[in-house]
C-alpha cells in the first residue's frame, strides 16, 4: 500500500485494530526522540503526540484496566484507568 497517495480507510474491525497498532508504534518512536535545542521541533512533536493520542482514544477498541500506582510517598498513590491495547490513560 502506498501511504503517500492513499487515505487509510478504517471501516472494518481489523483495519481499525491495525491503524491503532500503527499509531501506537509511531507514538513510541516519537517519544524516544527529544531534542531540547530544537524547541520549535519539540513543540511540533508534542502536538503530533497529542493528535496520535486523540486518534487512539477515538479508534481503539479499549480493554480497560484499573490499577493503583504509588505516585507520591507523602500523599499515597492513586487509582488510574488505562487501556492495555493502546496504553492511553483515562480519568
Amino acid at each position: 500500500m502506498n501511504y503517500h497517495n492513499e487515505t487509510l480507510d478504517v471501516n472494518t474491525p481489523t483495519q481499525i485494530k491495525d491503524s491503532c497498532e500503527h499509531l501506537l508504534l509511531l507514538k513510541k518512536v516519537i517519544e524516544r526522540e527529544y531534542y531540547p535545542e530544537f524547541k520549535d521541533v519539540q513543540k511540533n512533536i508534542d502536538n503530533l503526540k497529542a493528535s496520535i493520542t486523540t486518534a487512539l482514544k477515538a479508534e481503539c477498541k479499549h480493554e480497560y484496566v484499573e490499577d493503583y500506582i504509588d505516585s507520591d510517598i507523602d500523599n499515597g498513590g492513586k487509582y488510574i484507568t488505562y487501556c492495555s491495547k493502546c496504553e492511553c490513560t483515562f480519568t
